[in-house]
């Protein structure tokens, strides 16, 4: 198994985003919704990892919606991500679940603000 997330497109996680963040706010901050890989496979490059894309999404929108205010306040812009957190979210290592293991794996948050603030300062 995968231990780290397949990198993305940051256009294509951008595209997913949009296209899920209308459910996301009609469901709120811990509702679910389902969609269509076939929606997901529209708005996305030619033989984009959907496996991927979903995750890493996902992943995105745990991190934006931690804590109050969120921690990633400085990378939002009224309510929206900025390119910055879309290029460092599709490429950053992050972990796989891996249900055999007894201790989960960690993701680096730390590490993922330096590299925001690293790609404010390039």
């Amino acid at each position: 198994m995968e231990t780290q997330a397949t990198p993305v497109s940051p256009a294509d996680l951008k595209a997913v985003f949009d296209l899920f963040r209308p459910d996301r706010l009609r469901c709120g901050k811990h509702g679910a919704f389902t969609s269509i890989p076939r929606e997901v496979e529209a708005v996305c490059s030619p033989g984009a990892n959907l496996a991927a894309l979903s995750y890493r999404e996902t992943f995105l929108n745990v991190l934006l919606t931690m804590g109050e205010p969120p921690f990633l306040a400085p990378w939002i812009h009224d309510g929206y991500p900025d390119k910055k957190l879309f290029e460092v979210a599709a490429t950053f290592p992050m972990p796989m679940p891996d249900y055999t293991e007894t201790q989960p794996r960690s993701f680096d948050l730390p590490g993922f603000i330096r590299q925001l603030e690293q790609t404010d300062a390039a």
